[in-house]
């Protein structure tokens, strides 16, 4: 009986921004990267996050490339952790609503530091790691 737990891909995933609008949420260590524009003129930045959490919904993801003209400048090198709410601003003439992170409130950062307690370590390097909250959801951190 082997040890670990081994799966197939999932058929898709990854993080929708417009699944996660109002949602509470953590980019670590968020570093920018430039990455070619889907139009293929030329490039943008994009927001390297070794950890994405969302408060509100539970989902964490790790090595997650954001991107965004409005959201990925916002967080890139902001800090070590940085939270808000997702939120969706004014269209422009012929341009998406663009995505925004709406600053944490005193209840929000409550709401984050009793979830940093429960699913975040900090490693002896200095490294943040935030494990997936349902994947010990018996237990009591």
């Amino acid at each position: 009986m082997s040890n670990w737990k081994v799966s197939a891909p999932s058929p898709g995933g990854g993080f929708s921004k417009e699944e996660h609008v109002g949602h509470l949420l953590l980019f670590v260590d968020p570093r920018g990267e430039e990455t070619a524009k889907f139009s293929g003129e030329g490039t943008q930045t994009a927001a390297r996050c070794t950890h994405l959490a969302c408060v509100t919904c539970g989902l964490v993801l790790t090595d997650l490339l954001l991107y965004g003209d409005a959201l990925a400048p916002r967080i890139v090198d902001a800090g070590e952790i940085v939270a808000g709410r997702l939120t969706v601003g004014k269209a422009r003439a012929g341009r998406s609503a663009p995505y925004l992170l709406d600053e944490a409130d005193a209840g929000d950062l409550g709401q984050i530091e009793a979830f940093l307690d429960a699913y975040a370590v900090r490693m002896p390097s200095g490294k943040v790691i935030i494990e997936t909250p349902d994947a010990h959801a018996e237990e009591v951190f």
